[in-house]
């Protein structure tokens, strides 16, 4: 799902809600977490999972694990700010997503995603 509002609409607040309401995940895109391995970080974060290695393929693998159904119905991923991802973060998040099949909600600004050329590709 995306969610896309000007700034000061209120989507940060009701994400927020929706999260602790839910229980679903949430993280927002700062710039230090922008890159594949910071992403990953991110994630753990997001879902409280302890982060066993520094390197980006073993994040990855464990994204892959908690994500998946292996342990039972992942919890929705709520993700504010998205259009500080990089093109690339963002394809892989996508991977993981459609790989691993949990519920994702993107939300970001449109004037910022105007002013990048993403908006027109949505």
């Amino acid at each position: 799902m995306l969610a896309v509002g000007k700034g000061g609409l209120g989507k940060a607040v009701a994400l927020n809600w929706i999260a602790a309401q839910s229980g679903a995940a949430y993280c927002e895109v700062a710039q230090h977490t922008k890159a594949i391995r910071p992403m990953f970080l991110m994630l753990h974060d997001a879902y409280g999972v302890q982060k066993n290695s520094k390197h980006t393929y073993d994040l990855a693998k464990d994204c892959m694990n908690f994500l998946g159904t292996r342990y039972g119905p992942t919890r929705p991923l709520l993700v504010d700010e998205y259009q500080n991802f990089t093109p690339t973060v963002l394809r892989e998040l996508l991977h993981l997503q459609e790989r691993c099949g949990f519920a994702l909600l993107l939300a970001s600004n449109t004037q910022r995603l105007a002013a990048r050329g993403v908006i027109s590709t949505l």
